[in-house]
């Protein structure tokens, strides 16, 4: 059978166009979840590792005379931007709580809440040493249930500032 010359170019066009459309919906779709990743990303602060000598000697004085026999939960460097930042404290059944945070450079406030939240759990000093339920404020924070759970240690300071701190549990 012998099919005419304007109806093949006609099929191969509709077979092209048939192709295309679905392929362009596509597209967008693949780039939403690489768009959406780096807002994940950015909704902890990143720590690092306590890489000054002198504020470790200092967070372990500190520890020493405001929760003595603690153990350390977390511990690190961060750097405050937009003024506020709170990392994440999981907490076991009971435990204790009590925050160093040093700032060498100007005054930073820390305090126990629960995350996102308004209410402070533990308020702490302002100035270049805060602590927040230590032995020279009310005591530790405690926690009140038989269940672990998770808090949050706030950091509040000039932005760009930056933070070394410890939370321990006894």
């Amino acid at each position: 059978m012998h099919l005419p010359r304007a109806l093949i170019s006609l099929a191969f066009v509709a077979s092209c166009k048939t192709t295309a459309p679905p392929a362009a919906p596509a597209a967008p779709e693949a780039a939403a979840p690489e768009a959406a990743a780096p807002e994940a990303a950015s909704s902890e602060p990143a720590t690092t590792a306590i890489d000054d000598p002198d504020a470790r000697a200092s967070l372990a004085q500190i520890a020493q005379s405001e929760a003595p026999g603690a153990h350390v939960l977390t511990s690190g460097r961060v750097r405050i931007e937009g003024n506020v930042i709170e990392l994440p404290v999981d907490l076991a059944p009971g435990a204790c709580i009590t925050a160093i945070a040093i700032a060498p450079d100007a005054d930073v406030a820390a305090s126990l809440v629960l995350p996102g939240g308004t209410d402070e759990l533990a308020a702490g000093t302002t100035g270049k040493i805060s602590v927040a339920g230590g032995r020279s404020g009310a005591g530790c924070w405690k926690n009140p249930t038989p269940l672990g759970g998770r808090i949050a240690l706030r950091l509040t300071g000039p932005n760009s500032i930056v933070v070394y701190f410890e939370v321990l549990s006894t």
